[in-house]
Parts: C-alpha cells; structure tokens; sequence
C-alpha cells in the first residue's frame, strides 16, 4: 500500500483554477474566463447566462467549489442580474449525457445540420474551409 501525504498541496492547486498567474501562467482564472465568456455573447442573453451557469467534470467535486464560483461570479457580475451556479449530482458525466440526449431527441435533424460525410469534408478541406 502507498500513501502520499498532502499538506498545502490540498488547497494551492485548485487555488491555480482561480490566479493561473500565481504559478506564471498567462491565463485567465476560471472566474474571469466564465465573465469573458459571458460577456462576449448577445446582451440580451447575459442575464439568463450568469443564472444558469453549471459546473461540470472533475474539478467540480473539489470540497467548497460552487460556493467559491458562485460567490467570485457575484461579485463581477453586473448586480442586476441573478447569479445561479448549478452542481449536477454527476458533474463527470453530466456533459456527455446532455450531449447524448440531444443527439438522441432529435437525431434526424442532428445528423443534417452537424455532421458531414467523407466527400463534404474532403471538399471543405481542399476550398480552405478548415
């Protein structure tokens, strides 16, 4: 049996998601990068989109995470707007599923409006569309 012992480790690595700069990264932390994103869609989206940001994969199970995001995101948000950071019961898989059941709803239209064929790709490939 092995056994690592963890002292600060525990909590300056995740602290990396928030400053990335901390460690000479030239990144935005996950606060700034949900901002960015929001920001750079439609105005009359934002408001919905800081109400239903939601956490996925791995990092999402780290002890106190929504708490933290939902709070940092508060405090950039404009202050009219709600903020509401949802944690899916299973963060791992709650993407793929999402993905999966909207592929599955409506396959038909799926398949004609997302997905191309050998001989389409060939074509947008060698036209420059990459």
């Amino acid at each position: 049996r092995q056994v690592m012992s963890l002292s600060t480790e525990r909590f300056t690595v995740p602290e990396i998601l928030f400053r990335p700069s901390e460690i000479g990264l030239p990144h935005l932390g996950i606060i700034e990068a949900i901002v960015s994103s929001i920001e750079s869609c439609d105005p009359t989206l934002r408001a919905a989109l800081y109400n239903n940001v939601v956490l996925t994969g791995g990092n999402a199970k780290l002890p106190h995470y929504r708490e933290r995001i939902e709070t940092e995101l508060r405090s950039c948000a404009p202050c009219n707007y709600p903020v509401r950071v949802i944690l899916p019961e299973d963060p791992i898989g709650y993407a793929w599923r999402g993905a999966r059941d909207f592929v599955m709803m409506e396959r038909e239209r799926f398949v004609k409006n997302y997905c191309v064929d050998k001989g389409a790709w060939e074509g947008m490939t060698k036209s420059g569309l990459e």
